[in-house]
């Protein structure tokens, strides 16, 4: 079942809202294919492969943070259609020649 992107971009709206009300810059949002609720409710898609995270900050758009070998599946399949990935989501030992790698320092510095 697939989320359409302007009710994510609503739910989206009322985590941004949240922030506010709290002087919070960001949420990150932590899921994986056991705990895939509050992600799903976000982007409509969880991860088959690797644990993920959606980052919502306070202003702007939401990306999703995960593995490079889900993002592919990420970007055809969630309402959100920014990704990164990030190390710590990696399956270990694992080679990604073909994808680009952000770090959480990178990630926080574009919102």
């Amino acid at each position: 079942m697939s989320l359409p992107v302007a009710e994510s971009q609503q739910r989206i709206g009322k985590v941004q809202s949240l922030l506010a009300e709290r002087g919070l810059d960001c949420a990150l949002v932590y899921y994986d294919e056991l705990k895939i609720a509050n992600g799903w409710y976000l982007s409509g898609w969880c991860p088959q492969f690797e644990s993920g995270m959606v980052l919502v900050p306070l202003e702007g758009e939401a990306m999703i943070l995960g593995g490079a070998e889900s993002e592919p599946f990420a970007r055809s399949d969630s309402a959100i259609k920014e990704t990164r990935n990030i190390p710590v989501f990696m399956v270990p030992e694992e080679e990604y020649p073909n994808a680009t790698i952000s770090s959480f320092k990178e990630v926080f510095s574009e919102i």
